[in-house]
């Protein structure tokens, strides 16, 4: 219990030494082939790393996917998380874990979506450099068919 309440302190401690996001986040439905996709870019800025949706949940906090289904869409399949995988033990936290470094893309494979359709996604995410973490922050991003 103290190692969480001292982790959350140090959390919120950073996030007033670094007022603007150093990830930039970016949604756009690409075609390939016959295939559609929700593409998701995440943009880290050098020395920060965002967390793997599968990372230990005991550690950071998991990057989080969510689409918004207001029946204008199906997905089909699993989200597929591409980028340079870096896969380690953390020392602040105490556990294994799964991050990534300069660019992070989900992939999420459409199995329909409506003419003209719009689609929101909230991703939650947490990010760190090897010193601070920022609490974790959700941005809403939009597709347009």
């Amino acid at each position: 219990m103290i190692k969480q309440i001292f982790i959350l302190s140090f959390i919120c401690l950073s996030y007033s030494a670094y007022s603007q996001s150093p990830v930039t986040w970016k949604g756009e439905i690409i075609e390939d082939a016959s295939e559609k996709y929700f593409i998701i870019k995440a943009k880290v800025d050098k020395g920060w790393y965002v967390y793997s949706m599968n990372t230990n949940p005991d550690g950071p906090v998991p990057t989080e996917v969510d689409f918004i289904n207001e029946g204008n869409f199906e997905l089909a399949g699993d989200i597929i998380e591409q980028g340079d995988l870096i896969e380690s033990y953390d020392e602040l936290f105490e556990v294994d874990i799964m991050k990534y470094k300069d660019e992070l893309i989900f992939k999420q494979k459409i199995g329909r979506i409506k003419n003209d359709a719009v689609v929101k996604c909230e991703v939650t995410y947490m990010t760190c450099d090897d010193k601070k973490c920022l609490p974790p922050v959700t941005v809403e991003l939009e597709f347009r068919n």
